[in-house]
């Protein structure tokens, strides 16, 4: 008998845990289809709604990724939350004044303008290949110029030069190596010495 019963309770404990796996998998693949399909709206409204208000410019929608990329380039540099991204097309050099739901009256906003080659191809993607652009407010309108048009992303907060991190850890690892090697020569001297 406590065979049994511990059969039916290891069956019954095997179904719950697979049954509860499978489950949780299945609302997790909605849930990140469904966030997507929300950004994807989100910055197919808010290029509408920039395109009403844009002078000289066409704003255009781009798909979430270019969001996320935005959104880790500022956060990795430091740079002030990203609200939006969107494919700005001109003839040239401009420059363009939109208004956004995002833009305060007196708010501090910048582009973020990505100068990668061959941007709509993804293989071909650079992380690193960001330029920050100030943006100036005047009442809710921002205006911004650039002498290239490809993807946009619009942040919150002062415009800001930015290092390359790898710049920056390399400089502090070479700091470290030359540290630890002028203690070395400083040990190997004293012992040096102590053997004459």
């Amino acid at each position: 008998m406590k065979k049994f019963m511990r059969t039916i309770a290891l069956t019954v404990a095997a179904v719950l845990v697979f049954g509860m796996t499978v489950m949780a998998a299945g609302s997790t693949t909605t849930t990140t289809t469904d966030a997507n399909q929300q950004l994807a709206t989100q910055i197919a409204q808010d290029n509408i709604d920039m395109n009403y208000t844009a002078t000289g410019a066409k704003f255009d929608g781009l798909k979430p990724d270019w969001l996320a990329r935005a959104r880790k380039y500022a956060a990795d540099h430091g740079l002030g939350e990203i609200y939006t991204v969107s494919n700005i097309t001109h003839d040239g050099p401009a420059t363009v004044s939109f208004r956004s739901k995002y833009a305060s009256a007196n708010g501090e906003y910048y582009m973020l303008h990505y100068i990668g080659k061959d941007w709509q191809n993804d293989a071909a993607y650079d992380p690193e290949a960001w330029v920050v652009i100030p943006v100036t407010n005047n009442n809710g309108t921002l205006t911004f110029s650039s002498d290239t048009f490809s993807p946009f992303a619009l942040g919150k907060g002062a415009a800001k030069a930015v290092v390359a991190p790898k710049t920056g850890e390399v400089i502090a690892i070479s700091a470290i190596l030359a540290m630890l090697m002028m203690a070395g020569a400083v040990v190997c001297a004293k012992k040096a010495r102590l053997q004459k």
